[in-house]
């Protein structure tokens, strides 16, 4: 009985990693042209700003650049403490922080 158990958890988990490597390659031979011109656009909420910005740092440092290139982190009307701890966390990694109204001319200016 437990070493079914076993061979079931362990078949799932390869399956599970088999699919997973195939995406990824899937996604490497869609996207292969426009990572340079890719971008990924957050919406920051004063509720969960801090863990959104936090989510994409995870992401990219998980995926690489092979799911975006930049981060671009929108935010408007966030209290001064979170706009700071945001700031601090910007500093230290590549992401582009700008308020909502510079959206456009930012996005024209990477790309």
């Amino acid at each position: 009985m437990t070493l079914t158990v076993l061979i079931v958890i362990l078949s799932v988990f390869a399956i599970l990693g088999i699919t997973e490597f195939i995406h990824n390659l899937y996604y490497s031979f869609l996207s292969a042209e426009g990572k340079e011109n890719a971008a990924n656009l957050i919406v920051l909420k004063e509720e969960t700003a801090i863990e959104q910005i936090k989510l994409a740092l995870f992401e990219y440092s998980w995926y690489g650049l092979s799911h975006t290139g930049k981060i671009i982190a929108v935010y408007d009307n966030l209290s001064f403490e979170t706009l700071e701890i945001i700031k601090d966390i910007v500093r230290e990694n590549e992401i582009i922080l700008v308020p909502t109204e510079y959206v456009k001319n930012v996005i024209n200016a990477v790309f």
